[in-house]
């Protein structure tokens, strides 16, 4: 609800801002509010549900295998919570901002919840949605956090840039690209979601 929400949230800003705002910011808005719905809000739920899962399966142990199932369970229960956290903060932000450095604050918040998100260990620790341990090859997690580093500092840098300069447009660009194509990715799973619904 709360990701649905804040899509909503961009999606009506983006909308109202249209005639004063710069066309790199519109992307921004549009390309999180479609990240938000698509993506973000069925993961998470995803991730809340096998964290749970993942917590009732596994039992406190001192040794062994048990102990090393327990472990990537707390770590992953730990972690999605860090993960949510993090990016109703960033939403949040972008859609209370008054001025395009605070909507570019909030993507370099929402986009470092997610650096992270793996940097606590959420790659070796990764449970599906039925509580199953699947660890993140360590390639492919270390190539999706470069990929959310490389899009908090564009929004970072955004931030830091006069809207109307160079630096801005092609840092808001390059978070706006990033960010459409993790919602793309969402699409799935967000389809999925909406035939358990019906």
């Amino acid at each position: 609800i709360a990701y649905t929400g804040a899509s909503i949230a961009l999606l009506n800003k983006a909308v109202k801002a249209a005639p004063q705002t710069s066309k790199a910011e519109m992307a921004v808005l549009l390309a999180t509010s479609a990240l938000s719905l698509f993506n973000l809000g069925p993961s998470d739920n995803e991730n809340l549900t096998g964290a749970k899962r993942a917590y009732k399966k596994t039992a406190p142990s001192v040794a062994g295998k048990a102990k090393q199932e327990r472990q990537a369970a707390l770590t992953w229960r730990k972690v999605v919570r860090i993960k949510i956290v993090g990016q109703i903060i960033g939403l949040t932000r972008m859609v209370a901002a008054k001025t395009t450095e605070g909507v570019m604050q909030g993507g370099a918040i929402l986009m470092g919840s997610l650096v992270l998100f793996f940097l606590a260990g959420a790659g070796r620790s990764r449970h599906d949605g039925e509580g199953a341990w699947i660890p993140i090859p360590s390639n492919v997690s270390t190539m999706a956090t470069s990929i959310d580093a490389t899009l908090c500092y564009a929004a970072f840098v955004a931030s830091r840039s006069p809207v109307d300069s160079t630096k801005f447009i092609v840092a808001a660009s390059i978070y706006s690209v990033g960010t459409a194509i993790g919602a793309l990715e969402g699409i799935p799973k967000f389809l999925k979601v909406l035939k358990g619904l019906v």
